[in-house]
């Protein structure tokens, strides 16, 4: 009974953790969301361009640099940070907890037939077929797996907020468009959204990509 309390304990510190990571990672969306317009805006008023020129380029340094610390904030390796990176490891050290059948009490009160829930579970979280088996759960392998390609699609902004961000280095001597740091915001959320759902049974709209040729140029976030 004791360990199936610390389980239950455990998965709701999961849930209540990634639900925070999300509320946060919102913020930085809803960031990238008014960049865009705003971006519309000096893209098609040719005067507003001409005369306002040093605003956007000050608007793009101020969101390049939070999109940049928020994207090291999730990565953050130190102990005891509640970031995305440390609940995945810690999955990753638990795994047996994420059972079928705690997927399927999840989703319950949905709508989706059982059958379903079964095979998503599988295909999206590689769990082995076979209902009712001793390892009928999401492999810590697979977390390993994910934990592993987040690192490598945020590693470039990752190193430019340790280098830069940190410790003020000139920016030009290491390069980055606001386009990297778009994709690097898509492999958080994805993987975000992925474990959300696991944990929750919720997820979220996915952030639409950066489209402004503007905001594709090199930035400098040092301060």
């Amino acid at each position: 009974m004791h360990d199936l309390l610390d389980a239950e304990a455990r998965y709701r510190d999961w849930s209540d953790r990634i639900e925070r990571i999300s509320a946060e990672t919102a913020t930085l969306f809803w960031s990238r969301k008014l960049v865009r317009a705003i971006g519309r805006m000096f893209e098609t008023n040719e005067e507003l361009r001409n005369s306002g020129g040093h605003v956007w380029n000050l608007i793009l340094r101020l969101y390049g640099r939070d999109a940049v610390v928020a994207i090291r904030r999730e990565l953050d390796g130190q102990a005891r940070v509640v970031n995305l990176f440390h609940l995945l490891h810690d999955m990753e050290a638990h795994a047996r907890i994420l059972t079928r059948t705690r997927y399927h009490t999840l989703m319950a009160g949905s709508s989706i037939r059982p059958i379903t829930i079964d095979r998503q579970f599988e295909k999206t979280f590689g769990a082995p077929p076979g209902p009712g088996t001793p390892e009928d759960h999401v492999p810590p392998e697979v977390i390993k797996g994910d934990r592993a390609l987040l690192k490598k699609e945020t590693a470039k902004v990752l190193d430019y907020a340790q280098r830069f961000v940190a410790h003020r280095t000139p920016a030009d001597t290491f390069p980055l468009t606001l386009q990297e740091v778009d994709d690097a915001i898509q492999a958080v959320h994805r993987c975000l959204a992925k474990y959300r759902v696991l944990l929750t049974g919720r997820s979220g709209p996915p952030p639409h990509r950066y489209p402004s040729t503007t905001g594709l140029r090199r930035f400098g976030c040092h301060g």
